[in-house]
C-alpha cells in the first residue's frame, strides 16, 4: 500500500492506518507509517496508535515496543491510547505494566478505566492477584466507573493465584459498585474453589449464582465436579453429572473425565458406569478419559491393565505415558512390583519418554511390597536416563528401605538428596527417623527428630511417634515418655498411636506402673484404646507378676468392645502363669479353642507354651505332658520354650524318666 504522491495529510493516514488495523493488517499499517515519514507527513500521536493497535490485533505484540520507541526517539509526546495499547501489548508480562504505569503517571497523564482493565488483564493472565487487587482498589478510588470485566479479571486472579477466600470477597463486593456479578465471575470463583477441593463453599457458592438468577453454564457445572473431585467426594461429583441433564444442559469430555477422577475414590463399579455413559453419549475419550478410568479402578488393577492393553491398539494411545502411568498407579495401589516393572519395560520397548511420574509410580510399588532392593535400583536407572528425582521419588526409596530395616540406605539416600539440591521435607525425614527406629538407633532418630527444628520444618505428629516408637525399640522407656510430654507441650494432637508405643516402651523396659499411667492418659484424652494399646499393658502387667490387674484389664478391653486377638489371650494366660492361676490360664485355653474360624483366633505354639508354663509354675507335670501331647495332636511343632516348661514340670516333681524322653526328642 502506497500513499498517493501529493494531498495526503496525517488525517487521511491515520484513518487509512486505522482502516488496517480494524482488519488486521499490520504489515499495511506499518507501511502507511513508514511512508508518512519519507512523504513529509507529520507524524502524530494517533499515527503512533493506530499502527501499534493495528500490531496488537494482528497478534504482532513484539512489534509494539519498537513503535513507542520510534515514537518518543521522533519528539512526539505519548498520550493515554499510547500508554493503554502499550499495556495491551505487554500481555501477561505485569512487571513491564507497572513501570508503564509508573511513567504514565510520572507524565501527569490519568489512568483511566481501559488502563486499569489492560493492567489487571495483565496480573490475572500471570496469576498476579495481590497486584490486581491492589489495581482494582486504585481504580475505585480514582472514582472512575468501574466495569464487570474489570472486577472478573481481579476475581480471575485471585483463583488462578488459589486465594479463594479473596476472589469471594471481591464478588460479594459488587453490589456495593453497581456491578451485577454474572456467569464468567462465578466461574472465576469456581475455579478457585476447585483449586482449594472446597466443596461446601462451591456449593454455596452455586446457590448464591442461582438466588441472583443467574444462569448457571456447563463450564460453571464441570468447575462444580471438579471440586467434588479434588475434594474426594466421588458420590457427589456424579450428582453433579446427572444435574446436568435436568439443567439441559449437554455433559462434554471435560465432564466426564472429572467425574471419572473422582471415581478413584469410590467402588470401582461406578468408574464403569460413567465410561458407559460417556460411550453411550457419543464422546470420544482421550488420555485423561481412560488414564482417569485406570485410576479410578482402585485396587483392580487387572481391569487398569485390561484398559491399557485395548488402548494400546490406537495408534493415539499406543505411545501416551499418561496412560501408562495411571496402570502404574494402580499397580502401586495393590503393590504390585512385578506388574509394575513389567509396565516399565513396556514403557522403554515402545520407545515412550517415561517421566519422574513414571519412576515415582514404579517406586511406590516397590515400597507398597518391602522390594527395597528395587526401589534402588530403579532409583540408579532414573539416574542413568537424566531425570532430575525430586522429592517425591527420594521419599519413596527411604520409605522402602525403612520397611526394610535398612537404617543406612536409608541415611545414604537421605544424604544423596541433599546432594541434589533438594530441600527433605517433613514426610523425608519421618520416613528417615522410622527406618532408624525399626534398626533400634534410637540415638539417630533423636538426633533427626531435633533437626526438623534447624532445617525449618515443624514436627508433625507423626515424627514424634516414630521417634517414641525408636526409643521403644531400643528399650529407652524414659526416652519415650519425654517424648510423649514433649508431644503435649508443643500441643500436638496426640493419638492412639503415640500412646500405644509409648506403652510398648514401658513393656519392654518391665515399667508396669508406667504403663498404666499412660493408659490413663489415654483416656484422659478422650481416645479409644485398641488391641495392641491393650496387649501391651497386659504385657508390662505380666512381667511385673501383676496378674489381677493383667486380667483386669482384659476384661476392660472386652467391656470396650475391643476384639481380642490371640495375642491377648496369649498375654492373658502368661499373667495367669506369673500369678500361679493355672486353672485360669486353662480356661482362656478352653475359651481359645471353642471360638468359631471366623474370629481368626487360633491357638499357636505360644498359646500353648503360656498354659504349659502356667502348670510348670505349680509343679502339675501331667497336665504340662497332657498339653504337650495336645500341642501335637494339633500338628502345631514344639519349640525350645515348650520342651523347657514340660521338662522343668517333671523335674520339680522328680519324674526324671519323663525329663530324659523329653530330653532325648529336643536333642534329636
Amino acid at each position: 500500500m502506497e500513499l498517493p504522491s501529493s494531498g495526503t495529510s496525517t488525517l487521511h493516514c491515520n484513518s487509512l492506518i486505522g482502516a488496517c488495523a480494524k482488519t488486521r493488517r499490520w504489515q499495511d499499517a506499518l507501511r502507511v507509517l513508514a511512508d508518512m515519514g519519507h512523504s513529509r507527513v507529520e507524524v502524530d500521536a494517533v499515527s503512533y496508535n493506530a499502527a501499534m493497535n493495528a500490531c496488537v490485533k494482528g497478534s504482532q505484540q513484539q512489534r509494539v515496543p519498537d513503535l513507542f520507541q520510534q515514537l518518543c526517539t521522533g519528539q512526539v509526546v505519548p498520550d493515554l491510547v499510547t500508554y493503554n495499547t502499550m499495556i495491551r501489548a505487554c500481555g501477561a508480562n505485569w512487571r513491564k505494566v507497572c513501570e508503564l504505569l509508573q511513567e504514565l503517571r510520572a507524565s501527569k497523564l490519568k489512568p483511566d478505566l481501559i488502563t486499569y482493565s489492560s493492567a489487571i488483564s495483565a496480573c490475572e493472565k500471570d496469576g498476579c492477584w495481590e497486584q490486581a487487587v491492589g489495581l482494582l482498589e486504585e481504580l475505585a478510588a480514582s472514582q472512575a466507573q468501574m466495569d464487570g470485566i474489570c472486577c472478573n479479571s481481579v476475581v480471575s486472579a485471585c483463583s488462578k493465584g488459589t486465594e479463594w477466600r479473596q476472589a469471594m470477597s471481591v464478588l460479594d463486593a459488587f453490589p456495593q459498585a453497581s456491578l451485577r456479578s454474572d456467569v464468567i465471575s462465578y466461574n472465576a470463583v469456581m475455579n478457585g474453589l476447585s483449586k482449594g477441593g472446597e466443596w461446601e463453599l462451591a456449593q454455596h457458592s452455586l446457590g448464591d449464582l442461582q438466588a441472583r438468577h443467574v444462569q448457571a453454564n456447563l463450564v460453571t457445572h464441570n468447575g462444580l465436579i471438579s471440586t467434588a473431585e479434588r475434594s474426594r467426594k466421588w458420590q457427589e461429583a456424579g450428582s453433579v453429572l446427572r444435574l446436568l441433564a435436568q439443567e439441559a444442559l449437554e455433559a462434554d469430555l471435560i465432564s466426564f473425565n472429572s467425574a471419572l477422577s473422582a471415581g478413584e475414590h469410590g467402588p470401582w463399579l461406578g468408574v464403569l458406569s460413567t465410561l458407559k455413559d460417556l460411550q453411550g453419549r457419543g464422546l470420544q475419550a482421550d488420555g485423561i478419559t481412560w488414564s482417569s478410568a485406570m485410576i479410578g479402578c482402585g485396587r483392580q488393577w487387572q481391569l487398569a491393565l485390561t484398559f491399557l492393553q485395548a488402548q494400546k491398539q490406537s495408534s493415539t494411545m499406543q505411545g501416551n505415558i499418561v496412560l501408562h502411568n495411571a496402570a502404574l498407579r494402580a499397580c502401586a495401589g495393590s503393590g504390585l512390583w512385578q506388574q509394575a516393572l513389567e509396565i516399565l519395560q513396556s514403557i522403554h520397548h515402545f520407545r515412550i519418554q517415561a517421566d519422574i511420574i513414571t519412576y515415582s509410580a514404579a517406586l511406590s510399588a516397590c515400597e507398597a511390597s518391602d522390594r527395597w532392593q528395587t526401589a534402588l535400583l530403579l532409583l540408579e536407572e532414573l539416574l542413568m536416563l537424566d531425570l532430575q528425582p525430586d522429592i517425591v521419588a527420594y521419599s519413596t526409596a527411604i520409605s522402602a528401605c525403612e520397611k526394610g530395616a535398612e537404617w543406612q540406605q536409608a541415611l545414604h539416600l537421605a544424604h544423596e538428596l541433599a546432594q541434589c539440591s533438594l530441600q527433605a521435607n517433613r514426610i523425608t525425614y519421618n520416613a528417615c527417623i522410622s527406618s532408624c527406629g525399626v534398626g533400634s538407633e534410637w540415638q539417630r532418630a533423636l538426633s533427626l527428630l531435633w533437626s526438623l527444628d534447624a532445617q525449618h520444618l515443624q514436627p508433625d505428629i507423626v515424627s514424634y511417634n516414630a521417634a517414641i516408637s525408636a526409643c521403644e525399640n531400643g528399650g529407652q522407656w524414659q526416652h519415650a515418655l519425654l517424648l510423649l510430654e514433649a508431644v503435649g507441650v508443643k500441643r500436638l494432637r496426640r493419638d492412639v498411636i503415640t500412646f500405644s508405643s509409648a506403652i510398648s516402651a514401658c513393656d519392654k523396659g518391665e515399667e508396669w506402673e508406667m504403663a498404666l499411667r499412660v493408659l490413663e492418659l489415654l483416656k484422659a484424652s478422650r481416645l479409644q484404646a485398641n488391641i495392641v494399646t491393650y496387649n501391651s499393658t497386659i504385657s508390662a502387667l505380666a512381667k511385673g507378676t501383676q496378674w489381677q490387674q493383667g486380667l483386669s484389664t482384659f476384661d476392660k478391653l472386652q467391656r470396650q468392645s475391643v476384639q481380642a486377638d490371640i495375642v491377648t489371650f496369649n498375654l492373658a494366660m502368661s499373667a495367669c502363669g506369673a500369678g500361679e492361676q493355672w486353672q485360669m490360664a486353662l480356661q482362656f485355653l478352653a475359651e481359645v479353642e471353642s471360638m468359631p474360624q471366623e474370629s481368626h483366633v487360633v491357638a499357636n505354639t505360644v498359646t500353648y507354651n503360656a498354659a504349659i508354663s502356667a502348670c510348670e509354675r505349680v509343679g502339675h507335670w501331667r497336665m504340662a505332658l497332657f498339653l504337650f501331647s495336645v500341642l501335637r495332636e494339633a500338628k502345631q511343632q514344639p519349640d525350645v520354650i515348650t520342651y523347657n516348661a514340660t521338662i522343668s514340670a517333671c523335674e520339680k516333681t522328680d519324674h526324671w524318666q519323663q525329663v530324659l524322653l523329653l530330653f532325648s526328642e529336643l536333642q534329636a
